[in-house]
């Protein structure tokens, strides 16, 4: 009698998204997050980053909400409306904050920001 194999199921590594303009604070956060063992990907605005939405899913979504072309809350409205994106998180200062809630983000990060706390919030929709 021929034995069969077990089937191996091999989770995808999880995917974050990183929107900012600024590229030392994308460069940063990217670098960071790898170390959490997972997939980055980068955009320095919110045209950028829906081209890679559409190409590819994303388990979190982290975006500034001050960039040139759009907003980070434009960005998340549109998300949110068009694709399964499953969460998001908003940079920005105190000033903002409402407005990325009220475009879909589930949490903000406030400049200037601590890794620890990157972190932390990052661990809570992974």
């Amino acid at each position: 009698m021929k034995q069969e194999k077990p089937i191996i199921i091999m989770e995808r590594k999880k995917r974050i998204l990183i929107v900012d303009d600024d590229q030392q604070i994308r460069y940063l956060l990217a670098t960071f997050l790898k170390g959490m063992g997972v997939e980055i990907d980068c955009a320095s605005n919110g045209e950028e980053a829906l081209a890679l939405i559409s190409k590819k899913d994303y388990d979190l979504l982290i975006t500034d909400y001050n960039m040139p072309k759009m907003t980070g809350s434009d960005l998340l409205k549109i998300v949110k409306t068009r694709y399964s994106l499953k969460h998001a998180i908003g940079i920005t200062s105190m000033t903002h904050e409402h407005d990325l809630y009220k475009a879909g983000a589930e949490a903000c990060i406030y400049k200037p920001f601590n890794l620890n706390e990157v972190k932390s919030v990052v661990n809570q929709f992974l």
